[in-house]
């Protein structure tokens, strides 16, 4: 039993269902939505996903309101259903993590838009903690310990996975005991500060606002490993959006600092702002999954 609901968790490929747009979306305007937004609720852990799709529709009717297109939200969690729908031409704007990114940029015509800013950056390291009372000081301690996971979040798997292979311990799956995926980041950085996991994989910025809250919990843990600096999350378009769409898309999202509506779109998103996208931004992502696909093959 355990072992299938620890696959179940840490699988780097898992799906769910995908949820429906509400039908009110679609006919709010009176007709078909000249432009469709679509949001992967997995992209940020702790956002809640009535914030985000009620931070969508702030930002649809900002676009409604500087342009006479009319736009539709819609939150999807299966991104290979989610694809089909872009190359149907169903789908105008993804917003999905950069792995995903990365999976589907060579089967749908896509291309970058922005990304978030998030405690000062658009990147963000995955660091790898643990109690430092414990006395851990060797990944090898944490043999058949205890580890907390953020939810749904493929990259922190990803990284975990790589650093084990690299040091010869196997994956997450057959190296700790048990693994659990928490919501918050904070669950699974408390549980550890309290004692009630062994390790835990959470993100510098993350940690940061804990730290900033608690001086205590920075004292208290350790940083067994830190990634690199990580571009987790994208947004993209539909390659053959109609490029006025485009255009004012990108700037109303550029200046949401600048306003009363762009900042409460913000704070639902718990996000600093966006910033442009570049392929060269997602060099170490992709330096990441080839290192894992290299010792996953026993190619070192």
């Amino acid at each position: 039993m355990k072992r299938h609901r620890k696959r179940a968790i840490i699988s780097l490929f898992s799906c769910l269902a995908l949820l429906p747009v509400a039908p009110a979306a679609w006919t709010a305007a009176g007709g078909k939505a000249d432009f469709v937004f679509a949001y992967n609720n997995k992209i940020l852990a702790d956002v809640d996903p009535k914030d985000a799709m009620a931070a969508m529709k702030i930002y649809v009717e900002e676009l409604e309101k500087q342009t006479a297109y009319h736009g539709v939200p819609y939150v999807y969690d299966n991104i290979e259903e989610t694809t089909g729908k872009v190359q149907e031409g169903a789908i105008d704007f993804l917003a999905l993590s950069s792995l995903d990114y990365l999976r589907i940029k060579n089967r749908v015509d896509i291309e970058l838009a922005f990304g978030p800013v998030k405690g000062g950056k658009s990147t963000l390291k995955y660091l790898l903690l643990t109690n430092a009372n414990r006395g851990y000081t060797k990944l090898r301690d944490l043999k058949d310990k205890k580890l907390l996971i953020p939810k749904g979040d493929d990259i922190a798997a990803l990284y975990l996975n790589t650093v084990l292979l690299k040091n010869r311990l196997g994956e997450v799956i057959n190296f700790f005991s048990s693994v659990e995926e928490k919501t918050k980041p904070s669950q699974v950085v408390l549980a550890v500060f309290f004692g009630q996991a062994d390790a835990c994989v959470t993100t510098d910025t993350a940690l940061k606002i804990m730290m900033e809250l608690n001086p205590q919990i920075g004292r208290s843990l350790n940083i067994m490993t830190s990634s690199p600096e990580l571009v987790t999350a994208a947004t993209v378009f539909r390659r053959s959006v109609n490029a006025d769409i485009k255009k004012k898309t990108i700037d109303i999202a550029l200046k949401l600092n600048e306003n009363s509506r762009g900042r409460q779109i913000l704070l639902l998103f718990k996000i600093d702002g966006l910033v442009p996208l570049h392929e060269s931004d997602l060099a170490s992502i992709r330096e990441l999954v080839s290192e894992y696909d290299r010792l996953r093959t026993g190619k070192r």
